[in-house]
């Protein structure tokens, strides 16, 4: 896998440490993820600081509105420049086809339209929160694999889901939609992630991009950390 398909999640309580991180990984990692933490204090200011500096921005948000809001939402953010964003499958076919038509409409024949990604079941969430707290009937399994044919359906581009859930997901419908997979970890770790999975094997079952926060940004040299990580991305 190349290494630009490696997201580093830059989940800093203020820019300044974002950037700290962003230039201590030069040369080695080129794409970043903005989720809601540092976009609320950041906002939009980021985006367009890492993409002027050619930077790849994954800009995970996880819309979940009516339609027409995430419509226009995913519209005005790929004009940024974004890579990647992300919304909520629970939003249903609508939203996200309502969002994935209006995006493909205004970015007309440009290259690289940015990519829509439906967010399945989180990676803090277990069996047990599925089925007690959301009250769903389905295996966690069947659940994703089902918002992931949802999101086939509404044209989106990929699903963010957890290495458990990867092969299964390609298994079903290959190349024709992308996975982006959370979760990851050098080695068993005790965090709020429930469902992980290593660099390696997220690639042999067919991950298309990584997304690693801690286990890089937290580490003693982060650098170091990432460079282990691409080294074991190449299977």
């Amino acid at each position: 896998m190349d290494s630009r398909n490696l997201f580093v999640a830059l989940d800093t309580d203020s820019v300044g440490d974002a950037m700290l991180i962003v230039d201590a990984l030069s040369g080695v990692a080129s794409s970043f993820k903005i989720g809601s933490a540092l976009y609320s204090i950041a906002g939009v200011s980021i985006v367009e600081r890492l993409v002027m500096n050619g930077i790849n921005v994954f800009l995970d948000l996880k819309f979940h509105d009516i339609p027409s809001v995430i419509a226009k939402a995913c519209v005005n953010l790929s004009e940024l420049g974004v890579r990647m964003m992300t919304l909520h499958t629970t939003g249903g076919v609508e939203m996200m086809s309502t969002a994935a038509e209006a995006v493909k409409s205004a970015w007309g024949d440009r290259p690289h339209k940015p990519l829509l990604m439906g967010v399945t079941i989180l990676t803090s969430l277990d069996q047990r929160a599925l089925s007690e707290d959301l009250a769903c009937e389905r295996p966690l399994k069947q659940q994703v694999l089902h918002l992931a044919g949802l999101a086939k359906k509404a044209g989106l581009d990929g699903v963010v889901a957890s290495g458990e859930e990867l092969q299964a997901i390609k298994q079903e419908h290959g190349s024709d939609l992308k996975v982006l997979v959370p979760g990851i970890r050098p080695a068993a770790a005790a965090d709020d992630q429930k469902r992980t999975i290593t660099p390696a094997k997220a690639v042999e079952l067919g991950a298309d991009f990584l997304v690693v926060g801690r286990p890089i940004t937290g580490a003693k040299s982060p650098r170091a950390a990432a460079e282990m990580i691409i080294e074991q991305m190449k299977v």
